[in-house]
């Protein structure tokens, strides 16, 4: 037989669990939006009752707001438009060169040149610029004294656009550890 704070600690542990999961629910307002939609129907459901014991087992026989939370999350990531959606928002957008490339692209190439792996993105910051002016975007350096705050705006077609250092660090970073 399963001691008594055994059973009590499992059951905290899903609870907590629980908890959390249905914490990040109620942050999507989609998701909030068809659970309580799904409520006020139960409630009409529950208000058209005849007797009172019709009311009070129309009542029971209700899932609680967290499953239908749950059940709508499960709906609404099934959809193949929310897929397909989900796969367009991984592919790179806003292509800066004539030839397709993104920036992240060029920052790629930037760090796969040979010998360019070894240096930090400190030291690539100011190549990137070079590679920038190049690809005849006209970049502008901000805040050249504290790397911090610096970013590099561009043009972007008919406007301007900007990378934070502090981007482009995270963007090294990222295709150093791709390259290796």
């Amino acid at each position: 037989m399963t001691p008594t704070v055994d059973i009590n600690e499992i059951h905290r542990k899903f609870w907590t669990k629980r908890k959390t999961e249905i914490g990040k629910l109620l942050v999507k307002p989609h998701l909030v939006a068809i659970a309580s939609r799904r409520e006020i129907k139960k409630a009409h459901f529950v208000h058209l009752a005849r007797s009172e014991a019709d009311r009070i087992e129309r009542i029971r026989n209700q899932q609680p707001f967290e499953c239908e939370l749950e059940s709508a999350a499960d709906e609404f990531a099934s959809l193949p438009v929310i897929k397909a959606q989900r796969r367009r928002a991984k592919k790179p957008r806003g292509k800066v060169t004539e030839d397709g490339r993104t920036l992240d692209q060029v920052i790629e190439q930037l760090v796969s040149k040979t010998g360019s792996r070894d240096y930090s993105a400190p030291e690539l910051w100011s190549p990137f610029y070079a590679e920038l002016d190049q690809l005849e975007l006209d970049p502008k350096d901000m805040n050249p004294g504290n790397m911090k705050k610096a970013f590099y705006s561009y043009e972007f077609g008919t406007e301007r656009k900007t990378i934070t250092y502090r981007r482009f660090a995270n963007l090294v970073s990222k295709y150093r550890k791709k390259s290796r």
